[in-house]
């Protein structure tokens, strides 16, 4: 098994963590930022996209997608089709915060980044952790 990603945390990591937890050896090839064009223009990426883990002749692609089949075998989703939609919603949940804490981590002006990172933290992350 061969996993794709970047050379730093991301999209990547929760499924090293997933892999790394259920002890499952997995060969982890980083690109760097600077080589990623040259792969992405090599076809051996779908949608030249990362990350991307291949299993035996098999690419996958879109994080989430590999989180739930790497779940499915190795016994972190569930069955019941319910609960996995229970826990479908968290990961999305999630993802959606996600772009609001980039937003904020990339804002140039500083100023404005601890006003946005105020905002987010008092309204958009409370909001979101209500349930």
């Amino acid at each position: 098994m061969k996993l794709y990603y970047f050379n730093f945390y991301g999209r990547g990591e929760a499924i090293r963590m997933l892999l790394n937890h259920a002890k499952k050896p997995y060969e982890n090839i980083q690109i760097s930022k600077d080589d990623w064009p040259r792969y992405k223009k090599s076809n051996l990426f779908e949608f030249q996209q990362m990350p991307m883990l291949e299993v035996d002749d098999k690419r996958l692609t879109q994080s989430k997608a590999i989180l739930r089949y790497l779940g499915k075998q190795y016994g972190y989703y569930s069955k019941d089709p319910y609960v996995a939609c229970l826990q479908d919603s968290i990961v999305d949940q999630l993802d959606d915060m996600a772009v609001h804490a980039f937003r904020v981590r990339t804002e140039k002006d500083e100023r404005k980044q601890r006003q946005d990172m105020v905002m987010f933290s008092k309204e958009t992350f409370n909001s979101m952790c209500k349930a």
